[in-house]
């Protein structure tokens, strides 16, 4: 019998409404294909960049990659032919999530015919305005869609300078806390931007599941959730606490992160 995480993996491509995403066809999975190898930065990192900013690129020692590689290899096989939509979350604001979260898209991004979006979700403490590959942190984002003063998708998303890796960030609207994700407004933009390409995968860089209704809220979007727990710092209560929070038919398993410790180095 499978084990409940395994269940839960399997879950990874259920829509938001209960149904199941339908794989593309062999010709809309070879445009979408085509387009991720046009796919260019204007302003490419270099990997000594890469390094200092602690994300994983191929001229790196593999210890830290390798580790991201195996958890993305775990979702593929579970996901089968499908994207998905994953949340990332942590027990508190030490769990390292958008270190997980940037890395996880970053191994993604590393097939060249995969790409990666990572959406910052963090509107109180914004996680990604060092992922700008032109440094300018004041673009449109997420709450400038769901405001309304930004209607077009492809405004929102920007380069990171790392192959086939783009960022939605938060925004310049932060006003609205839980009450941007409760509308119907992000289901649209979420299903939109995951179906642009067969072969992107989202992931969400939440706020920590104890600490906000926020992520709560995004949960129940997206179609799975991983939990990030500190090495140190936090209890068995509270690692119960924030898995207990989760919906259980969502909830993928526990990364254990122990950075800044872990050795990250080219």
């Amino acid at each position: 019998m499978a084990s409940k995480i395994e269940q839960a993996l399997e879950r990874i491509t259920t829509q938001p409404d209960g149904s199941r995403s339908i794989p593309g066809t062999l010709e809309s999975r070879a445009r979408g294909t085509a387009s991720i190898a046009r796919m260019r930065e204007s302003l490419p990192r270099k990997p000594q960049a890469l390094t200092a900013m602690r994300i994983i690129h191929p001229a790196m020692t593999p210890k830290v990659t390798n580790a991201f590689r195996q958890l993305r290899t775990s979702l593929l096989r579970r996901a089968g032919s499908r994207n998905f939509l994953l949340l990332v979350t942590g027990v508190n604001e030490d769990a390292g999530t958008s270190f997980v979260a940037r890395n996880l898209a970053a191994a993604f991004a590393l097939e060249e015919t995969k790409t990666a979006l990572l959406v910052d979700c963090n509107i109180a403490h914004p996680q990604a305005s060092d992922l700008f590959a032109d440094g300018n942190e004041a673009v449109p984002g997420l709450t400038d869609y769901l405001d309304g003063h930004e209607t077009r998708v492809g405004r929102i998303i920007h380069e990171t300078g790392v192959p086939r890796m783009r960022i939605l960030p938060v925004g310049r609207s932060r006003v609205g806390g839980a009450e941007y994700f409760t509308g119907t407004r992000l289901r649209t933009l979420f299903q939109e931007i995951l179906g642009r390409y067969p072969d992107r995968y989202v992931i969400v860089d939440a706020p920590p599941i104890l600490g906000t209704a926020d992520t709560r809220i995004l949960a129940d979007i997206c179609h799975s959730a991983m939990l990030v727990i500190p090495y140190a710092g936090v209890t068995a209560s509270q690692v119960e606490a924030a898995v207990g929070s989760l919906p259980p038919d969502r909830f993928v398993g526990s990364v254990i992160n122990n950075d800044p410790p872990m050795p990250f180095s080219a």
